[in-house]
C-alpha cells in the first residue's frame, strides 16, 4: 500500500469518528493546503491535518513533516501554528483516532502517543494516547 492510500484511509477514519460525534466536517477542494479537513465541534471552525501512524513498542508514532514534491525534488518542512489547529491521527494497528491540539506537537518532527503502560512504569514526560482519543 502506498502512502497516498494510507493517508486516504486515515482521513476516512478521522472523518467517520468526527461524524459519529455529530461534529460538522468540511472538506476543502484541492490538495495543496496544510490541512485536510475543517471541523466545527460547536465552538467555531478548526483546521485539521490528518496523519496515518505506525505502532512501535507500545506507542503510536507520527511523523510531522509537510512533504511537497515537484518534478525535480521533494521538499520537507515543519508545520507552523498557522497551518492547522488540530492534528488528527489514525492508528491502523490499534484502530484509535486521536485529535491533538497543535500546541502539543509544535516544533516537533516526530511525536509518540503511548498506548501501553511503559515497562518501567514511568509516567513523567510520557504522553498517553488516551488523553487525545476520540471515543
Amino acid at each position: 500500500m502506498n502512502s497516498k492510500q494510507k493517508g486516504d484511509i486515515a482521513e476516512a477514519f478521522v472523518i467517520a469518528k468526527c461524524l459519529e460525534k455529530c461534529w460538522i466536517v468540511l472538506k476543502p477542494f484541492g490538495d495543496n493546503l496544510p490541512y485536510d479537513i475543517v471541523v466545527d465541534r460547536g465552538f467555531g471552525f478548526e483546521k485539521v491535518q490528518i496523519k496515518s501512524s505506525t505502532y512501535h513498542n507500545g506507542s503510536i508514532q507520527v511523523y510531522l513533516l509537510r512533504v511537497r514534491s515537484n518534478t525535480k525534488k521533494e521538499i520537507s518542512k515543519k508545520y507552523r501554528k498557522e497551518d492547522f489547529d488540530l492534528l488528527g491521527v489514525y492508528s491502523p494497528e490499534t484502530k484509535k483516532v486521536l485529535l491533538v491540539p497543535f500546541s502539543k506537537i509544535e516544533g516537533k518532527i516526530q511525536t509518540n502517543f503511548r498506548v501501553e503502560k511503559p515497562k518501567n512504569n514511568q509516567s513523567s514526560g510520557v504522553v498517553f494516547s488516551e488523553s487525545f482519543e476520540i471515543k
